[in-house]
């Protein structure tokens, strides 16, 4: 297991576990990239008891090495600069925990793109940009955001993705202002989210960090919003006869890779068999919050976000809303079963909402 300089210290572990203990934004950030650390997390919450102390930790590591890291790109480029010879970068429109997003002038064709760019372009997240892009040209489906290119600023530096510039606002955001949204303002937004994954899981594509923030309302000239399914730097990529094709240390046994409130039981406590039903889950996941305003498993921290998904009792979203169909919160609880195999598939969710919709 490789650790990064920035890595959980025992202490920063512990205190992960403990009610009423706030981390700082950097360990929060450090999680967000790190899967050794979230692999070691899982490991901790799989050895502690419910009384709190730990029963085993037999084979964890803390030892620390540095992994190398290129010349990270965004933290040299800046509005005015020329990326690639041909991309003006004009203003900056988003950042998350792997990079930053601008909005850049293709100079060739005259208008605007966006260019996501690396913070820290370490292999690991340059990997993942390169995942990204694989993933999104692979399926080419309206709901999923389209990879139009991948440049580097120089000769070996770190993959940037060329993209649409969208304009509007993420679920996230939406929901940060209003808690929740009408059963049917859900079904709307999320039914294409279904559609895209769906086709997404047809071509062995498997998104694994499906969440609010990934999920983009774009402006679509006084009309209703378009939904666009974001960010596949998690993918995992599957060959025609069902293999693992990502050839990663992403995918490796253990490894822990997602957002913790979106992440299916399956995923948090690293199965190295992660399928299209760890999607499922974390839709489920998204709907749930949209009609509730409250995620299905609590936690305020990472930790505790494992703990309870471990003992696997979810509030029945029916009694918190009231006002839904019965058949919208059932399905939405069925997505959310702990046990996969009794978890309910794309297709009949699908077709559930449709329904649904058209008489809504």
């Amino acid at each position: 297991m490789l650790f990064r300089v920035g890595c959980l210290t025992l202490e920063t572990l512990t205190d992960l576990f403990e009610e009423g203990v706030r981390l700082s934004a950097a360990v929060d950030l450090h999680l967000d990239t790190c899967a050794s650390c979230r692999e070691l997390v899982a490991a901790y919450a799989r050895a502690v008891d419910d009384s709190g102390d730990v029963v085993q930790l037999s084979g964890t590591p803390y030892a620390r090495t540095v992994s190398s890291v290129m010349p990270a790109a965004a933290a040299v480029l800046g509005a005015g600069d020329l990326v690639a010879s041909r991309y003006l970068l004009l203003r900056q429109v988003g950042e998350g925990g792997m990079g930053v997003v601008w909005a850049a002038k293709d100079t060739h064709r005259e208008h605007e793109v966006a260019l996501k760019i690396l913070k820290e372009a370490s292999p690991e997240l340059a990997g993942r940009s390169m995942r990204e892009a694989r993933a999104a040209t692979h399926v080419g489906h309206p709901a999923l955001l389209e990879v139009l290119d991948v440049v580097t600023q120089q000769p070996g530096g770190a993959p940037i993705l060329v993209m649409p510039l969208l304009l509007g606002c993420s679920l996230g955001s939406l929901l940060r202002e209003r808690s929740k949204l009408p059963w049917g303002e859900m079904l709307k937004i999320m039914l294409p989210v279904l559609d895209g994954m769906g086709a997404a899981h047809a071509r062995g594509v498997i998104h694994r960090d499906l969440k609010p923030e990934n999920v983009f309302l774009a402006d679509n000239d006084g009309g209703p919003p378009v939904t666009i399914v974001l960010d596949f730097g998690l993918a995992k990529l599957l060959s025609p006869d069902g293999t693992d094709a990502s050839a990663d240390k992403l995918t490796r046994t253990g490894a822990v890779l997602g957002t913790p409130h979106y992440m299916a039981p399956e995923q948090l406590f690293g199965d190295s068999s992660v399928d299209g039903r760890a999607d499922v889950w974390a839709i489920g996941a998204i709907a749930y919050e949209c009609l509730s305003g409250v995620q299905p498993v609590p936690g305020k921290s990472y930790g505790q976000i494992v703990k309870n998904a471990a003992k696997g009792t979810i509030t029945d979203l029916a009694g918190l809303c009231p006002d839904a169909p019965a058949a919208v919160a059932t399905s939405i609880m069925k997505m959310l079963c702990a046990e996969r195999e009794l978890r309910a598939s794309l297709e009949e969710v699908q077709a559930t909402w449709s329904a649904l919709a058209a008489v809504g």
